[in-house]
């Protein structure tokens, strides 16, 4: 869950959670992690709200799998939103372009 965490991270902003100028064994043990206002300023809160529970360092206090499922933005049209936004400022749809195929935007949005 905590990878899954930081993929959704890197995902969503182009970069990485850890601050290159700290020690990462220190950021990830304090959960230390950055959110610059450019881009976390366009990304909704409720993604956020999802990440952070995803990079919680204590194990048990973490999603699990069923938390991650039901989260709001996961099971929310949000999501589809901010990784379509993410496709327009990548120049490339990948993502959505699937979920399209598949009916999903019919049945979400």
């Amino acid at each position: 869950m905590w990878s899954a965490g930081v993929i959704i991270y890197v995902a969503l902003s182009g970069q990485f959670p850890f601050n290159e100028d700290v020690d990462i064994e220190d950021q990830i043990r304090n959960a230390q992690f950055m959110y610059p206002e450019k881009p976390w300023k366009s990304i909704s809160k409720e993604a956020i709200a999802c990440i952070q529970h995803f990079l919680v360092v204590q194990h048990d206090a973490r999603y699990t799998v069923d938390q991650a499922l039901t989260d709001k933005w996961v099971s929310d049209k949000q999501c589809l939103i901010d990784i379509a936004k993410l496709e327009e400022e990548v120049g490339k749809q990948w993502l959505t372009s699937e979920l399209d195929q598949a009916g999903y935007f019919v049945e979400k949005m």
